[in-house]
């Protein structure tokens, strides 16, 4: 049994463990659960806890193994491994407050800055489950796109690298744990993947190049896209298949790995609505939780006739390549309390839709998990330019690091049909109300999140302008503020569609 990108979805963790425990009652089959990351963030419960509330819930489930995703370093690294249980010294894990499960990732290393010694991993690179007389060997793996999209957790304040995810060495490493987990009995190797199944803005490492250049391993359980990918069909380098699944995220689907007594195995992807078992101990733990945030993650803030989109409802994450109506909604509303010239916001950072309907601080933590601060620094036009440009290194594939804008529009075009999308055209909005184009030389006053300003998502251009001011409340309760103030509680009905902030020309 396993799962992806849970993102905070709590929920969730009822059905599976129900499900889990079902199987594990009624047939004589071995049980296992996994998770390939991305657990701590992403969500309300996990934005007020930071993180505590998911790893309680994790920690009843009772997980066979895991592995980091990406944004289990968002609060930072000895969070982390607290959590993970990784350090004895730490109040959190002496008390149990950890998933309580082992925690593997192979190339995630601790650098020494004097250069006396060389990398020291962290967790342990795999693990071996017994099943009957077999052996399942797991072996972990992360994204190195985390050291630039989760940067703070990767260098310490004097700007020292003190962790690292080893792209360059990825295939080496996963080759090395094949050879030591065979070594050690193993009839079956899972990679615990969370690669993602193809090349990102800040890596082109995913889990189909590593496959392609190693041999061994037998099934790839895969996450980071928030792809649904019921069944893949990989080649190694010996030419053997692999088999890759992906189950969404945020709970849509879990997965469920059989091997049979013959070793073929069969893999079926399950909605988790259509499960219809629920564990009472972990609902037990989440009901225990729901108590102490209920009273404000209930509070009405607002409604609206309509829906502020991050997706489209079926897995595409319009906030990663194109405007949407909340995207403008929330930049303006970073730009109306800042006082700005301009707001950017990343697309990453807008998770969920605000439904239409009434609206909660629960739907608002779910847009903005992430508690951002919002800071106004002194851009140059030129440094503004360089930023929109970076969100399409991949265009039009999704990017986090795609620009939502206020104050500002942008015009993306490509010069002929096999040349890559740059930033044709930028315009600034006056005091008039007029746009007028960007002055590369002139300074501007931008309202960022810190995320943005210390280099996520790759973004350097901005790291070292000056901050002219911070503001205390966090960005979710900057947009709380605007929809409940500025708006009277409602969303204005100019909102109801994309302004014509962002426009694209092929």
């Amino acid at each position: 049994m396993h799962e992806n990108d849970a993102h905070c979805a709590l929920d969730g963790y009822v059905a599976f463990a129900g499900l889990r425990d079902a199987v594990a009652a009624a047939d004589t089959a071995y049980v296992f659960t996994a998770s390939s990351g991305d657990f701590l963030q992403g969500g309300a419960m996990g934005t007020l806890s930071k993180g505590e509330y998911p790893v309680e819930v994790i920690r009843r489930v009772g997980y066979d193994v895991m592995i980091p995703g990406n944004h289990e370093f968002d609060f930072g690294m000895e969070r982390l491994l607290a959590f993970c249980g990784a350090t004895e010294a730490d109040d959190k894990a002496r008390k149990g407050h950890c998933v309580d499960c082992p925690v593997i990732c192979a190339n995630l290393v601790q650098l020494d800055t004097t250069g006396s010694r060389g990398p020291e991993r962290i967790f342990p690179a795999w693990k071996i489950s017994k099943a009957g007389n077999k052996r399942i060997g797991w072996i972990g793996m992360t994204t190195p796109q985390a050291v630039f999209s989760e940067a703070d957790s990767f260098w310490d304040e004097q700007g020292r690298h003190r962790y690292d995810l080893e792209e360059t060495r990825l295939a080496e490493i996963l080759q090395q744990s094949i050879d030591e987990v065979r070594a050690q009995g193993a009839d079956y190797i899972i990679l615990l993947s969370h690669l993602g199944d193809r090349p990102g803005k800040d890596t082109p490492v995913n889990c189909r190049t590593v496959v392609k250049a190693t041999h061994g391993v037998d099934v790839v359980l895969d996450g980071h896209n928030h792809d649904l990918i019921p069944g893949d069909t990989l080649y190694d380098a010996n030419g053997n298949a692999v088999l890759l699944v992906q189950c969404g995220s945020k709970f849509s689907h879990i997965g469920k790995l059989v091997i049979h007594p013959d070793g073929k195995m069969t893999h079926e992807t399950l909605r988790v609505k259509d499960i219809p078992y629920r564990s009472e101990k972990v609902q037990a733990t989440l009901d225990s939780i729901k108590v102490l945030t209920d009273d404000l993650l209930n509070r009405v803030i607002g409604k609206s006739a309509f829906s502020l989109l991050a997706d489209d409802g079926h897995g595409k994450r319009l906030v990663r390549n194109q405007e949407t109506n909340l995207g403008d909604f929330v930049t303006d509303a970073l730009r109306q309390a800042s006082g700005a010239d301009i707001a950017l916001i990343n697309g990453g950072n807008l998770r969920e839709t605000l439904p239409a309907g009434t609206l909660t601080y629960h739907d608002l933590f779910d847009t903005l998990p992430y508690h951002n601060v919002l800071c106004v620094i002194s851009a140059s036009g030129h440094q503004i330019r360089q930023v929109l440009g970076n969100g399409l290194q991949l265009y039009p594939v999704e990017s986090g690091g795609f620009m939502q804008v206020s104050g500002l529009r942008y015009t993306i075009a490509r010069p002929a049909q096999e040349q890559p999308y740059h930033i044709a055209s930028v315009e600034v909005l006056d005091a008039d109300g007029q746009y007028r184009p960007l002055d590369e030389k002139r300074h501007y006053s931008v309202a960022i999140n810190d995320y943005i300003l210390n280099g996520g998502d790759g973004n350097t251009a901005l790291c070292d302008c000056p901050v002219l001011k911070r503001l205390s409340p966090p960005d979710t309760r900057i947009v709380s503020l605007f929809l409940e103030k500025d708006c009277k509680g409602v969303v204005p009905a100019r909102y109801a569609h994309p302004q014509g902030r962002i426009l694209i020309k092929d």
